[in-house]
């Protein structure tokens, strides 16, 4: 579920990167990388963490479920939203120059 939703807002980044370019608007992909950026950091890990623990009225027990959470959703989702930013600048700078 979180690669599938990880995939998914990697698509809409890059979605927001061609509507940026093709329309020319004046904000630059950088802030597109950091809408992305909060999502990964504030949104993702806090939605997870309601599904995960829907059944449990009072929540985990111990902390440590939600740190893995949160790590995974900063690591491996801000990972790849760089990843992603930089393949584009590299593939789009390529593309005008070549």
């Amino acid at each position: 579920m979180f690669l599938t939703i990880v995939f998914g807002i990697t698509l809409l980044q890059l979605l927001g990167y061609c509507i940026v370019d093709s329309q020319r608007m004046r904000i630059s992909t950088l802030w597109v990388l950091l809408f992305v950026m909060l999502i990964y950091g504030i949104a993702l890990p806090y939605t997870l963490y309601q599904i995960q623990f829907a059944d449990e009225p009072e929540g985990p027990r111990c902390g440590l479920p939600v740190l893995g959470m949160y790590g995974a959703c900063w690591i491996f989702g801000g990972g790849s939203a760089l990843f992603t930013h930089l393949c584009y600048r590299l593939v789009r700078g390529a593309l005008r120059n070549g």
